[in-house]
């Protein structure tokens, strides 16, 4: 096939690629490579509960010692929005979250208690 075909083919296939869609009570998870901040979770993803959408924020936590426990926020895709707004009016409507130490976004480990 000449490139220029395959090109062609290949932004077809692209503009018809559909999300992907986890069949009911199915979701999955991946690690949060965007985290910058010791609060930022540490897994990001999808469920189909029920038939609806729900994102998924996940932190890994050290709970007694040495046990790992995951605490998991479920949230529709209105209620990340309202949340999301919220945050970009807190921090003056540029979208970007600001923090209170000069702009210094390093991640810090630390044990936290839920």
């Amino acid at each position: 096939m000449p490139k220029a075909a395959k090109a062609t083919a290949g932004k077809k296939q692209e503009e018809t690629k559909k999300p992907f869609v986890h069949d009911e009570n199915r979701g999955s998870a991946f690690t949060n490579d965007k985290a910058s901040k010791d609060t930022d979770p540490d897994y990001m993803g999808t469920a189909n509960i029920g038939g609806e959408l729900y994102r998924l924020v996940i932190w890994s936590n050290e709970h007694d010692g040495d046990k790992e426990r995951l605490a998991i926020l479920f949230e529709t895709e209105e209620e990340y929005q309202e949340k999301k707004a919220a945050r970009e009016a807190e921090s003056g409507g540029g979208g970007k979250s600001t923090s209170r130490n000069g702009g210094s976004t390093k991640r810090v480990a630390r044990k936290r208690n839920y």
